[in-house]
């Protein structure tokens, strides 16, 4: 988990999701953010977060919530301001069947 500023938000955005993106075990295809909503802010806000985000991702689904929980050492942990990120995608296994993957990572903003 990553702690950071309310007043960083896109850009701890990006380099979450540019972390998740470069820790992926497998092709990313699309991945799911759910961002604190409490730190959203306006909507030239989340403006700037879904250009963030397309940046990072082929596709994704951006939902805000409250009440957000990651995990931490696998531990569930609830952080306030949080950003979660799971990644969607496939890998090959060495039989050369696609294998399907979910891989997350979280993001506290306190």
């Amino acid at each position: 988990m990553l702690a950071t500023r309310r007043a960083d938000l896109h850009a701890a955005l990006a380099a979450a999701a540019a972390d998740a993106r470069a820790r992926a075990t497998h092709v990313v295809d699309a991945a799911l953010v759910s961002v604190c909503a409490g730190v959203a802010g306006s909507n030239a806000d989340r403006r700037l977060i879904d250009e963030v985000l397309r940046r990072c991702f082929p596709h994704f689904a951006l939902v805000f919530v409250f009440g957000e929980v990651g995990m931490q050492a696998g531990r569930a942990v609830r952080g306030g301001g949080m950003i979660h990120i799971a990644l969607f995608g496939r890998q090959l296994s060495a039989e050369g069947r696609e294998q399907h993957r979910l891989q997350t990572k979280a993001v506290s903003l306190e």
